[in-house]
C-alpha cells in the first residue's frame, strides 16, 4: 500500500489530487480513492500507537506492583513448578523465575487481552519440545493457596480487583456465580445485595438471576424482598442440582 500519510501543505496543488495527480475539483485536495486510503492508514497508525502505549503503561504498573509487594516485608517463598522442576519456580509474591541456560532470571510475563499476566513455560524431553502458557495468579494459588480450585466451579479472584497484583494475600477462591456478581457490582452499586438493583424505568427494586441460560426477573417495592426472592430461587436451584447428583 502506498504511504499517503506524509503530506505537506507546501506541496499542495490546485485542480489536481496532491498524491496521484488525477484532475479533481479545485476546492479539494485529494481524489476519493487517495482520501479513503489516507484515512485508513492514519487510523491504523493511530490504533497501533495506542496499543503500544497501553501495553507499556500496563507493564509498568505490573513492575510497580511487584516492587510494592517486595517492600511489604513478607518473606518471599519459592516453589518448583510441577513438570518443570529445576527449570522454573513460582513465588508467593506472584513472580516466576527461570533457571534455563544456567541462568537465574525473573520472567516479565505477558499481559493478555483480559488484563491477566501470563508466562510461557517450555522444555525439551523425550516427547519433544513442549510449550504451555500459564496464568500467574492460578499458578500462585495452586502452590500457595489454602484449598484446591475446581475449574469453572471455583475460580481464583483478585480481592482488590487489580489483576496485576498476584500476591497470594490478594487471591481468594470464589464460585463462578460469586465471581460474576462481584464483577457486576463494579458497574451497578445501587444495592448491597447480589442479584438486586434499582430499576429507573419502573422505579422499583429488580431481583434477577440467571440459571442454566434462563433469566428470571421480578420487581419489588422493597430491596429486602428482592434479595429474599433471589436467595429462594438460588436455594431451589442448588437443591435440584443436589438431587440430580444423588440420582
Amino acid at each position: 500500500m502506498v504511504n499517503r500519510t506524509n503530506f505537506s501543505i507546501k506541496d499542495m496543488k490546485r485542480g489536481k489530487c496532491n498524491l496521484c495527480d488525477i484532475k479533481i475539483n479545485i476546492r479539494r485536495l485529494f481524489c476519493d480513492n487517495c482520501r479513503a486510503i489516507r484515512k485508513k492508514q492514519i487510523r491504523l497508525k493511530h490504533n497501533e500507537d495506542t496499543r503500544k502505549t497501553n501495553k507499556l503503561i500496563t507493564h509498568k504498573k505490573y513492575i510497580e506492583q511487584i516492587k510494592i509487594n517486595l517492600i511489604n516485608g513478607v518473606k518471599e517463598i519459592w516453589k518448583d513448578i510441577k513438570d518443570y522442576e529445576g527449570m522454573f519456580q513460582v513465588s508467593n509474591y506472584g513472580r516466576v523465575k527461570s533457571f534455563k541456560n544456567k541462568g537465574n532470571k525473573i520472567l516479565k510475563g505477558n499481559i493478555d487481552g483480559t488484563g491477566y499476566t501470563n508466562v510461557n513455560l517450555s522444555k525439551c524431553d523425550s516427547k519433544g519440545y513442549i510449550q504451555k502458557i500459564y496464568k500467574i495468579h492460578t499458578l500462585v494459588w495452586d502452590y500457595f493457596g489454602s484449598s484446591k480450585r475446581n475449574g469453572i466451579k471455583l475460580q481464583v479472584d483478585h480481592i482488590d480487583e487489580n489483576k496485576l497484583n498476584n500476591h497470594i494475600n490478594n487471591l481468594q477462591l470464589l464460585s463462578q456465580r460469586e465471581n460474576l456478581s462481584k464483577g457486576w457490582k463494579k458497574y451497578d452499586k445501587s444495592s448491597k445485595y447480589t442479584g438486586v438493583c434499582w430499576n429507573k424505568k419502573t422505579k422499583k427494586w429488580m431481583g434477577y438471576i440467571q440459571i442454566e441460560g434462563k433469566q428470571y426477573v421480578k420487581y419489588f417495592d422493597n430491596e429486602i424482598d428482592a434479595h429474599n426472592t433471589y436467595q429462594e430461587k438460588l436455594k431451589e436451584h442448588n437443591k435440584k442440582k443436589l438431587n440430580r447428583y444423588e440420582k
